[in-house]
């Protein structure tokens, strides 16, 4: 299934943080050997759940409380058991628009929520299945700390609001607040652009493996990461295993608004539109990968990022 494209589905609910959904359709996904990624999006209302899955461009949306009803009004169209019940609580995402279904336990017809069918019966031959590893099951059926409350990362795409939103989560929190592109010059003595410059962006990613090594091991720490820091799979690898990680998303459109006129060097070119969005579609699944939560960034939110981060936070692991 190596030339499969990724697939990628999502969980949204306010909270979602402890949602264990993405556990288990994550590990029915390396089960079957299908590239993709379920995430947890974190929103206010059903209508920005909508807007950061279409930014996401994801191809199924499992709907938790409180949106199952809100959301019908956002829908392209709605099958009999929704419309029936006045609920939905799986959308499914196509050319077409948005489709809701209201999909009661023990159902498997294959025309309700089809990117889920499959990943949902993989996982039910899991827990079937006495030889599989049991240490996985666990990893599936449990949220996954990694050490938690130890360190938050902020991954995502340049311009996404990383840094502001870390130090108000940071300040929110009583956390430190480390910015690893600040980190990095300190480190090297050096601007980044100057680094880039000088020495290529290959030593600059090396500088910012060094960095996050470094961090992985802080505590009570928010961490504004680089836009590309998920580009290297050692970089990938400390996200995961010692940071909970929180994807910040915005659109193209946000994106270049917030970033005209700065000096990053890799939008020093005759086109950074298009530069920038060939670079976010390289490193899409890569924040993916990564992300325990997703967190738009776009001025039509009710609340800041930094808000929901800490709110998620405090609803999945309370004092």
């Amino acid at each position: 299934m190596t030339d499969t494209p990724p697939i990628l589905l999502a969980v949204t609910g306010n909270p979602v943080l402890s949602n264990k959904t993405p556990q288990m359709i994550n590990a029915a996904l390396r089960q079957v050997g299908r590239p993709g990624q379920c995430l947890r999006l974190a929103a206010d209302s059903a209508e920005e759940a909508v807007q950061l899955a279409r930014l996401l461009d994801v191809q199924g949306l499992s709907v938790t409380s409180p949106f199952e009803r809100d959301i019908l009004p956002l829908l392209s169209a709605v099958d009999a058991s929704a419309a029936a019940a006045g609920t939905a609580n799986v959308v499914t995402v196509g050319d077409t628009g948005l489709t809701g279904f209201h999909v009661e336990p023990g159902n498997d017809s294959s025309e309700i929520a089809r990117p889920f069918d499959w990943a949902g019966a993989a996982f039910a031959r899991m827990i079937q299945d006495t030889a599989y590893p049991r240490d996985i099951m666990a990893e599936a059926l449990e949220l996954h700390t990694k050490g938690f409350p130890g360190r938050v990362a902020l991954i995502g795409f340049m311009g996404c609001g990383k840094t502001r939103n870390g130090r108000r989560l940071a300040r929110e929190t009583g956390w430190a607040f480390k910015d690893m592109d600040s980190a990095i010059e300190q480190t090297a003595g050096r601007s980044i652009p100057d680094i880039f410059q000088t020495d290529g962006e290959e030593a600059f990613r090396k500088l910012e493996t060094q960095v996050l090594e470094t961090l992985a091991s802080s505590i009570e720490t928010v961490v504004s990461c680089g836009g590309g820091v998920v580009t290297r799979p050692e970089n990938r690898r400390l996200l995961q295993k010692h940071f909970l990680c929180v994807w910040l998303v915005a659109s193209m459109d946000t994106i270049i608004a917030r970033t005209t006129g700065s000096d990053r060097p890799l939008l020093a070119c005759e086109n950074p539109r298009a530069k920038a969005e060939a670079l976010y579609q390289d490193r899409r699944m890569m924040y993916a990968a990564c992300a325990d939560l997703v967190v738009s960034t776009e001025p039509t939110c009710r609340r800041q990022a930094d808000e929901k981060i800490h709110a998620e936070i405090a609803a999945a692991f309370p004092e």
